[in-house]
């Protein structure tokens, strides 16, 4: 299950430990590891620092693997793995990485994929760099890991990296030591110059191995400080190590390993929790189809009683008689209203003759009274010029069409001194 406390599995200084829950044990080797767990190396031949290259961010690990080559650091193909980089202005970049040959850094990745149990790589140096930003200060400070005759240090802040090395004395014996010490001291002295920044706190990481700290360390111009121990057991012997709780600051998304081992530890850690996750939504679902079941039922035992209260209450609704039929009064009411509404024979008369002058003689006027309009011919004769004829029989036929009169038919014809006109008008009744 995802609660389940993470296996880890240690290569350091050539040896490899695996721890499972408080247990810390001794392996062989790499080979045959059936757990999901992180796999934390210091890739033996491996180097880790930072660097100021010419070039744009794109393309800052091609010009160090080119200044590793130039330099003769490495006389094969080298793997360059970022941590962490920057801009710096114009075009240059800061740079903290870790270098290893490629053929070395493929053996791992072939060894991680071959393995029954989804392993995730994280170089040594990912897990300073974790510290530092789980830490979260925004001043400068140094987190070390001593161990054997290593001292590996890193730093920065939370946004920047300022320095990072690894420390390295003859042997194990307590004047070699002590002389790691010193270098580890003077490093950072050498990077507070560098880089304009002071440092006033030393965070220490603890191994198995790790020293003392120098019996000088109270004259030193910076606090030591110990990242929280917790107690892992060793050959039965209970320890206080913080290295553990170092790793468990790193998260998944620093990893080295390809996207699809990503993925497929991911998918294995919650599969179990999946699991229960479906069986609750199952459920629930059942709860909710339950309740949905029975709130139906009650439901529709209030339909059907609602349903028996309206019969009861039409039954005692009493009956009213047949509407009697109102379309014969209605339709004698329209008629009523239409003749009341139609002009009269005498109303169109006067506006006939309202409009007529002297020379204009009518022999023959019809009107006929329609369902929705009246209908009117005019045939006659007017005595006198042209001019003054067509003049009068405009303005009559003027007149009239602002009575409301519609003019459908119109014919007039002249002679020298008569002239003669028929009309068909029309007006609608309201």
């Amino acid at each position: 299950m995802i609660t389940h406390p993470q296996k880890y599995i240690i290569e350091l200084d050539g040896i490899c430990y695996r721890l499972n829950g408080k247990i810390l044990e001794q392996i062989p080797n790499l080979s045959n590891i059936t757990d999901d767990c992180f796999l934390i190396s210091d890739f033996g031949l491996s180097n880790s620092r930072t660097m100021i290259v010419d070039s744009d961010v794109r393309y800052s690990e091609l010009m160090v693997r080119k200044k590793l080559m130039e330099s003769g650091e490495y006389n094969e193909p080298v793997t360059v793995i970022t941590h962490w980089k920057k801009a710096k202005g114009g075009n240059s970049t800061l740079i903290f990485f870790t270098s290893l040959p490629t053929r070395i850094f493929s053996q791992y990745q072939n060894n991680t994929s071959s393995q029954d149990g989804c392993i995730i790589l994280f170089p040594l140096y990912s897990i300073l760099y974790s510290v530092i930003q789980k830490y979260r200060s925004n001043k400068p400070v140094a987190v070390l890991f001593q161990h054997n005759r290593f001292g590996d240090l890193l730093i920065g802040t939370r946004r920047e990296i300022f320095y990072a090395n690894r420390c390295v004395s003859f042997d194990n014996s307590d004047e070699q030591i002590k002389t790691l010490w010193e270098t580890i001291e003077r490093d950072i002295k050498t990077a507070e110059a560098d880089n304009g920044i002071k440092i006033e706190k030393l965070i220490l990481v603890n191994w198995l191995d790790s020293s003392k700290l120098p019996m000088h360390e109270k004259n030193t111009h910076f606090e030591y400080s110990f990242l929280r121990k917790e107690v892992i057991h060793f050959c039965d012997k209970p320890l206080e190590l913080s290295f553990f709780n170092a790793a468990r600051m790193e998260s998944i998304r620093n990893s080295i390993s390809k996207p699809i081992e990503k993925a497929a530890y991911f998918a294995k850690r919650i599969t179990h929790l999946a699991n229960i996750l479906c069986v609750l939504m199952i459920l629930f679902f059942a709860g909710a189809g339950l309740f949905s079941a029975n709130r139906t039922q009650q439901l529709d035992k209030t339909i059907i009683q609602a349903r028996r209260e309206i019969i009861e209450i039409q039954k005692q609704i009493p009956i009213l008689p047949a509407a009697v039929g109102y379309q014969d009064t209605l339709s004698f009411v329209k008629k009523i209203s239409t003749y009341r509404e139609t002009p009269s024979f005498q109303f169109v008369l006067n506006d006939l003759s309202s409009t007529w002058f002297a020379e204009m003689k009518l022999e023959t006027l019809k009107i006929n009274y329609a369902s929705d309009s009246i209908q009117l011919e005019l045939n006659g004769k007017i005595s006198s010029s042209f001019n003054s004829a067509y003049k009068g029989y405009q303005n009559f036929l003027h007149t009239l069409k602002k009575r409301g009169y519609h003019l459908t038919e119109n014919r007039f014809d002249t002679e020298i001194q008569n002239s003669r006109f028929f009309i068909k008008l029309s007006r609608a009744i309201p």
